[in-house]
């Protein structure tokens, strides 16, 4: 919640930079009871769960009496509780997007996206996207890569392709001031941005170009508003 109040007092600016990451996808917060069960029966498209992934998701959701749904408990006290309540949200998280809980593949970063951008295209505002290239990110050897990308051809890369391709889509379109009191409807507006590895100290480096070119969309941002 704090992030998205933070996203909200950026209004009407919002930038995104993505690289080959697409998230942590926390365990949703309520879940219909009849879906749920549906999982829990082994009748949905998870098919029959192990008796871990029955014991994970019954850990760390409780029934609401009379309220129609399961809710996310609240984290437990201890660090070593902890660790194992989020162990078993990933586990839960896999079983629902097997089920085909469309809540379960909004990572924390999409979530973002969607509040601060995709879901206010109708609101007149400036929205700025920019992807690492592609060969940059497949340049980035191991074990360095597992902080910089998701592994080829897992459920997390495709749901960062499938956001990336709605952004880059000329169809996506959203309202943009233009000058003091116009507006336009464009498509959104993105870049690939080129940087490099440095394996000497292992991380990216030569982002004075990326860096002046989010500085130069800010300053026209301001003086079309």
């Amino acid at each position: 919640e704090l992030c998205m109040d933070e996203i909200d007092r950026c209004h009407p600016r919002f930038i995104c930079i993505l690289g080959g990451r697409y998230g942590w996808v926390p365990s949703p917060r309520t879940i219909t009871a009849e879906f749920l069960d549906s999982v829990l029966s082994g009748s949905s498209p998870a098919g029959t769960l192990t008796t871990e992934e029955r014991t994970a998701l019954k850990q760390i959701y409780s029934l609401i009496q009379n309220g129609g749904c399961y809710r996310l408990k609240e984290k437990p006290p201890t660090t070593n509780e902890v660790k194992v309540y989020y162990e078993q949200g990933e586990l839960a998280v896999a079983v629902l997007q097997r089920a085909g809980l469309a809540e379960a593949n909004k990572s924390i970063t999409a979530a973002e996206i969607h509040h601060g951008a995709l879901e206010k295209l109708q609101e007149a505002a400036f929205r700025f996207f920019y992807f690492r290239e592609d060969k940059v990110t497949n340049s980035i050897p191991e074990p360095a890569a597992k902080n910089y990308r998701e592994p080829a051809g897992s459920h997390a890369a495709q749901l960062l392709e499938q956001i990336k391709d709605r952004i880059r889509n000329p169809n996506t379109r959203g309202k943009v001031m233009t000058a003091p009191g116009q507006e336009a409807e464009v498509p959104l507006q993105w870049r690939d941005y080129s940087c490099q590895w440095d394996t000497a100290t292992n991380r990216i480096t030569d982002l004075r170009k990326f860096g002046d070119q989010v500085f130069t969309d800010l300053l026209n941002s301001v003086k079309a508003q």
